[in-house]
């Protein structure tokens, strides 16, 4: 078996009725292991399968079945003459079986293929030495504890390949299940390739040689049926592809159906069910499935596409899957399927909507339709609700509003809101894309990192933040929004980026104001970098409260131009729009601002941070730099809220973590102030836009913690490169109504310079 066309290795087909591995101990008999050979193709009778089968089945084990056929047998058949690099010299041992009996071993039995190929040397560089046919005849395998399928190629039953039903810690690796012995096209079993509804089975595994393919058959590739098949794991197989992973082979059901509970389903191809879902996670049984590094809907290379019909679809009330996850190897790459690469189908017959399924981290892309759907069959979206009060699939998180993407110190910066559930955390993961779905609405090619963001009492949550940038070419940034139980929201519209653009930059990108105030937005016009005085820019309020608002100024001597308008009496969101161009390319920028009837909490939070100031130590390539001391949000000199602060910033060749905590909380407040806390890594004791944001976090989420004694955590994952010798963290209280504040000089604390 050549290790090249083996590393991936994946499918195994089962039949209906099956060779049966029970694993059980009869009364009275001692256990002892034995190995038995099989020396010839014979459907029966001395030296064949069925024989040592039996005599395995005859005392209690575990037991192995190792082959050593002479080329001499009958059934030592050519099968690779018409392939590139194949000859026509004999290449596998077919044997075919039928009337296959019921096994009662105990200790389980390993049936290793791969010994015929320690005998008699790679006779099948395209894939197992022994092939094992059904002609048509109900049979297959029967595996119940302990039991081990090694090298074989498992083809033409009737009914499934390969079936565990109460049988436990099996083992099916090196297997071709569904297909020819060359692992080039079908010859299916009739039913799924493996039928599982027991636990703590393998199939495939971590080695080069492990992966089984498993293609062609006519059920699903691999079910795992019902609430019994429990913590089962599927790695390093190839489902529903030829063994080279290059091409499809048709097959009518999933590559992968799973009911159970918490089983793992890593670096697998699973491509090539067009007519189906590469994997399908199914009913309120199917609780805790991780789906981890593996390429859905393309080939061994990631890049080319070999679709599914759906990349994952998660239905009928499936709950608490992660998809993805926060190290880059355990991100999929779902792409190039014919409809939604992640569909969280919506409620049918009664059944309830999957909820709490987190993706994270993933390359989604080039998918037919949407890359994450909360629907049937759709190119659109399900519509954001004010805070968010739907229910359904995922709750039916609203995704994040994106604004605007601009090159800043290095990076990009993203501007932006998201409009859920008042008074609740979201992370906000950011995405970029070669190109924007025809429907606006983007997917997430290439994952840029994540931030947490909290909404107001208006539901709100600005997003501004500064992500590491790598791109010299225009993509399109999305993000998508998971709330506190890992409901992930379909993605954003896009919004594009272009690392040497013609740049209007709205600031505030998304405002809260209060009702019968004025409002203000700054447009910084900039080409290539370079303030641009003297541009005539359009401001129109294209929608909300104020629509119809306008004006027609000039950018000052900074490339500045200030629109102020009056609010109403009315609440709403109000769109505003900058249009203008420059040397005859044209610019448009978006802002937002929420207009609520909130009254002046009357409040000034002034921060206070006593620290001895940072320690630093260097390790190898770690710097790590740490302060302890007290945090107080003081109104005049009372200390309103108050805790023990603790930062510690580390630096290593990979990432740039700082983290700042507050434990011990103390809140003494009657009436929770309309006010936010952020912390910055700043290059000098001034804020400004070129300042890392860390997190920002409600005065009212701050209060909770209190309440539950728990410990407010101001922590995030910077790039690598930045210099932290003379760095700053600056703690700025501010309060989320712009006339709320009385003094805005005092409302920073600073800490630093690192040394």
């Amino acid at each position: 078996m050549n290790s090249s066309i083996s590393t991936f290795r994946l499918r195994v087909a089962f039949a209906s009725r099956l060779l049966f591995i029970t694993g059980w101990l009869g009364a009275g008999m001692s256990a002892h292991a034995d190995t038995f050979t099989v020396t010839n193709t014979a459907g029966f009778g001395p030296g064949s399968l069925i024989a040592a089968l039996q005599n395995a089945n005859s005392k209690p084990g575990p037991h192995t079945i190792n082959f050593q056929i002479p080329p001499a047998d009958p059934n030592f058949v050519d099968v690779d003459s018409g392939l590139p690099g194949g000859d026509p010299e004999p290449d596998v041992y077919v044997i075919a079986t039928a009337n296959t009996p019921v096994l009662t071993a105990s200790g389980g039995i390993t049936i290793n293929g791969a010994s015929q190929t320690a005998i008699g040397g790679d006779t099948n560089p395209f894939g197992p030495e022994i092939s094992i046919s059904g002609n048509n005849f109900a049979g297959g395998f029967f595996l119940h504890h302990n039991n081990k399928l090694i090298g074989l190629n498992i083809r033409n039953f009737v009914g499934y390949g390969i079936v565990t039903t109460s049988g436990t810690n099996n083992v099916i690796r090196g297997c071709y299940i569904g297909t020819n012995p060359t692992g080039t096209a079908a010859e299916p079993n009739s039913g799924d390739g493996i039928d599982c509804s027991s636990s703590h089975n393998m199939i495939g595994g971590p080695g080069p040689l492990d992966g089984n393919v498993i293609a062609g058959n006519t059920g699903d590739q691999v079910r795992l049926r019902g609430a019994g098949a429990d913590g089962n794991t599927i790695m390093g197989n190839k489902i529903g592809t030829n063994a080279a992973g290059t091409a499809r082979i048709a097959s009518a059901g999933d590559g992968i159906e799973c009911h159970g509970p918490n089983n793992l389903i890593i670096n697998n191809l699973l491509s090539g069910s067009e007519d189906a879902a590469g994997v399908r996670l199914s009913f309120s049984t199917s609780v805790g499935t991780r789906v981890v590094g593996n390429l859905i809907g393309t080939d061994i290379t990631g890049v080319n596409p070999l679709p599914n019909r759906e990349g994952i679809d998660i239905v009928f009330g499936a709950t608490g899957t992660v998809i993805g996850g926060p190290n880059s190897w355990e991100g999929n790459v779902i792409a190039h399927n014919i409809r939604a690469g992640i569909r969280l189908g919506p409620n049918a017959g009664g059944a309830p909507n999957p909820v709490n399924n987190l993706i994270t981290g993933n390359s989604i892309h080039s998918n037919g339709m949407l890359g994450i759907s909360f629907s049937e069959i759709s190119t659109t979206p399900v519509a954001n609700d004010n805070c968010d009060a739907d229910s359904g699939t995922n709750n039916l998180q609203n995704y994040p509003v994106l604004t605007s993407a601009t090159a800043i110190e290095g990076g990009i910066r993203v501007q932006g809101s998201l409009n859920s559930i008042a008074l609740k955390s979201f992370d906000i993961e950011f995405f970029a894309n070669n190109a924007c779905d025809g429907g606006g609405n983007g997917e997430g090619q290439f994952y840029l990192g994540s931030a947490t963001v909290s909404t107001g009492v208006g539901c709100t949550a600005p997003i501004d933040v500064m992500l590491f940038n790598v791109f010299t070419n225009t993509v399109y940034i999305t993000a998508t929004a998971s709330d506190e139980m890992n409901n992930t929201s379909e993605f954003s519209p896009c919004v594009p980026y272009n690392p040497n653009p013609l740049q209007c930059l709205l600031d505030p990108a998304a405002a809260i104001q209060r009702t019968n105030t004025m409002h203000s937005v700054t447009a910084t016009v900039a080409l290539n970098g370079v303030l641009q005085p003297g541009i005539s820019v359009q401001f129109d309020v294209t929608a909300g409260p104020r629509a119809g608002q306008t004006a027609s100024l000039s950018t000052d001597v900074n490339g500045q131009a200030v629109f102020e308008y009056a609010g109403s009496t009315l609440t709403g969101t109000d769109t505003i729009r900058a249009t203008g161009s420059v040397g005859g390319t044209n610019f448009t920028a978006f802002a937002s601002c929420d207009w609520e009837d909130t009254k002046d909490p009357k409040t000034d939070l002034l921060p206070e941070l006593v620290t001895a100031g940072f320690t630093c130590s260097t390790v190898g390539e770690t710097t790590a730099c740490t302060t302890t001391g007290t945090l107080a949000l003081k109104k005049k000199t009372k200390p309103y809220i108050s805790g023990k602060f603790k930062a510690t910033i580390t630096q290593d060749a990979i990432a740039t973590k700082v983290k700042a905590n507050v434990s011990s909380l103390v809140v003494n407040l009657k009436k929770i102030p309309h006010h936010h806390v952020s912390v910055y890594l700043s290059t000098d004791d001034q804020l400004d836009d070129y300042d890392w944001l860390i997190k920002t976090v409600t005065v009212a989420d701050i209060a909770k913690l209190a309440a539950a004694g728990k410990p407010l955590k101001l922590n995030s994952t910077l790039p690598p490169w930045l210099s932290l010798s003379g760095r700053y963290l600056i703690l700025m209280v501010d309060s989320q109504f712009i006339v709320a504040e009385s003094d805005e000089d005092n409302n920073v604390a600073v800490l630093g310079p690192l040394p």
